[in-house]
C-alpha cells in the first residue's frame, strides 16, 4: 500500500522569521468532501483571527497545489454579516500572502473563509494521510487552535481524526464524519481509507481509552502493546495530571519512518510497531509521554529549548517510570548506560548545544537530545529532591496544559521552588558546562 504521509511531529520549511508573531488563529471550522471528484476535495476552511489592529497583511502557509476558488471575511463586529473579497497571492511554495482591505486596519478580530480543492484520490487501497506537512488547511507556524472538521467520504470508506467523532449516514452512499476538539491542537490530521484496512484493539486506562489500529495481516502482539501502554499511560495520569483528552488512537501507517505525534494520535511506522512487538518499548513510552508533554503542553516551536522541552524532558520521565517499573538499577543503566555513545563525539564539532538544535538531522543530534537532556533534567530532580520536583513537573503541567510553553516559561515555575535562585544557578551552571543552555 502507498501512503501520503508527514514528517515527525513539525518540521517547517518556512523560516519563522517569516510570519508575524502579532497574529493567530484561535479557531477552524473545515469542512472537507471527498465525494464530488475522484482527484480532488473540495474544502472550505474558516479561521477566527485575532491580530493586531494595524496589521493588514500577513502569510499563511497553503499547499500550492490547491485550486483557490475564493477567500472572503470581514472584521467582526456585531453587525457584520457581510463579505467582502480578500485579495491573496502565493508568495513562494506553500506562503500564501494575504492582503486585508484598508477598513480591517483597526479591527483585531477578523474572519476569513477559505473556499479551494486540495489534490487527493482517495479511491485506492492507499492509506491518505492529510497532515500539517501537508498544508491541506490554513497554517501559521507557531500556532495552536480548536477546531471542527466535517468530513464527507463515500461509502466503503471511512475517516480517522482526533477526539469525539459523530457520524451520520448519507442515504446509503457514504458518511458524514463530524471531529471536534474544545482544546487548542496544534495540528489537525485527517486519516482515509478503505473499511476493511484495520483491525482494532482498545482498552481503558484511568478512565479514558487507548486505541490500537493495525493492520489485519500483521502478526502483531496487539494484547501485549496494549498492556505496556497502559502502564505507562497510568504512570503519566498519576505521576504528571489527568489526561486532557477522551482518548488516545495508535495507528500503524506504512511507509512512515519514526513516530508522528499529535493531539490524542500517534502514528506509527511499521517497522516500529513491529519493533514494540518484539519488546523495544522506548519509542511506545515515549510517544504517550508526549501525549502530556508535547501534544498537550506544547513547546515554544523556534525557540532555545524546544527540543529540550518536548523531547528531553519526556524522555527523563520515560526513565522514571523504567525506575518504578523496574527498579533502580535498570534506572541508573539507562542514565549512565548510554554515556558510551555520546562519549564517542562528546567535544567534537558533532557535539552541539541543545539550544542550537533546530532539526533533529543528525544521529549525532538524536543523541544530544535522547541523552544529555534527560540528564540536566536527572541533575535538578536531584538538586530540588523527590517531592518538590514532582509538584514542579504537575504544576508545569497544570499552567501549560493547552498553551505554549518555553524554556523561560520553565524557569519561571522553578522560581516558585527556588526563591533564592540557587537551584536555578546550579542549573545554569550545570546546563553550560554540559553544552544545553
Amino acid at each position: 500500500m502507498k501512503i501520503i504521509t508527514s514528517i515527525f511531529i513539525i518540521l517547517l520549511l518556512c523560516s519563522l522569521n517569516s510570519f508575524p508573531n502579532d497574529i493567530k488563529i484561535t479557531q477552524y471550522s473545515i469542512t472537507a468532501d471527498f465525494t464530488k471528484d475522484s482527484n480532488s476535495a473540495d474544502i472550505t476552511a474558516e479561521c477566527i483571527f485575532k491580530k493586531d489592529s494595524a496589521l493588514t497583511e500577513f502569510i499563511l502557509l497553503l499547499n500550492h497545489g490547491v485550486k483557490i476558488k475564493s477567500i472572503d471575511g470581514n472584521y467582526i463586529t456585531p453587525f457584520a454579516p457581510w463579505m467582502v473579497k480578500i485579495d491573496h497571492k502565493f508568495k513562494g511554495k506553500d506562503s500564501l500572502l494575504i492582503e486585508l482591505p484598508q477598513n480591517f486596519k483597526n479591527h483585531a478580530d477578523v474572519y476569513i473563509k477559505f473556499q479551494y480543492s486540495f489534490p487527493v484520490n482517495i479511491y485506492t487501497d492507499s492509506i491518505n494521510v492529510l497532515d500539517r506537512g501537508h498544508r491541506w488547511y490554513p497554517i501559521i507556524p507557531d500556532n495552536i487552535a480548536p477546531f471542527k472538521l466535517i468530513c464527507t467520504i463515500p461509502k466503503g470508506f471511512t475517516s480517522f481524526c482526533v477526539f469525539n467523532l459523530h457520524e451520520n449516514i448519507i442515504n446509503g452512499t457514504g458518511y458524514e464524519h463530524t471531529w471536534q476538539c474544545t482544546y487548542p491542537v496544534f495540528k489537525i490530521p485527517l486519516i482515509i481509507y478503505r473499511e476493511y484496512i484495520y483491525s482494532f484493539y482498545d482498552s481503558d486506562f484511568s478512565g479514558k481509552f487507548f486505541g490500537l489500529h493495525y493492520f489485519k495481516n500483521d502478526s502483531l502482539k496487539a494484547d501485549t502493546i496494549i498492556q505496556k501502554a497502559k502502564g505507562i499511560l497510568n504512570f503519566c495520569n498519576n505521576y504528571i495530571g489527568a489526561f486532557g483528552y477522551h482518548e488516545i488512537k495508535y495507528i500503524e501507517i506504512p511507509g512512515l519512518e519514526g513516530m508522528n505525534i499529535g493531539s490524542g494520535i500517534i502514528m506509527a511506522g511499521a517497522n516500529d510497531l513491529k519493533y514494540i512487538s518484539n519488546g523495544y518499548y522506548d519509542a511506545l513510552y515515549l510517544t504517550c509521554i508526549q501525549q502530556w508533554f508535547g501534544a498537550r503542553v506544547f513547546a515554544k516551536y523556534g525557540s532555545p529549548g524546544f527540543w529540550l522541552l518536548s523531547l528531553s524532558l519526556p524522555h527523563y520521565i520515560r526513565m522514571l517510570y523504567i525506575k518504578e517499573s523496574q527498579g533502580e538499577e535498570a534506572f541508573n543503566k539507562e542514565l549512565t548506560g548510554r554515556m558510551e555513545k555520546y562519549e564517542v563525539f562528546a567535544g567534537t564539532e558533532k557535539d552541539v548545544p541543545i539550544t542550537d538544535i533546530d532539526y533533529i538531522n543528525t544521529q549525532e543530534k538524536g543523541q544530544v537530545l535522547y541523552i544529555k537532556g534527560p540528564y540536566i533534567f536527572y541533575k535538578l530532580h536531584m538538586l530540588m529532591g523527590d517531592e518538590p520536583w514532582h509538584k514542579f513537573i504537575r504544576e508545569l503541567y497544570v499552567e501549560y496544559a493547552g498553551k505554549v510553553m518555553s524554556l523561560d516559561d520553565l524557569k519561571s515555575t522553578l522560581k516558585k521552588y527556588d526563591p533564592d535562585d540557587k537551584i536555578l544557578e546550579i542549573f545554569r551552571d550545570t546546563g553550560k558546562k554540559l553544552g544545553l543552555i
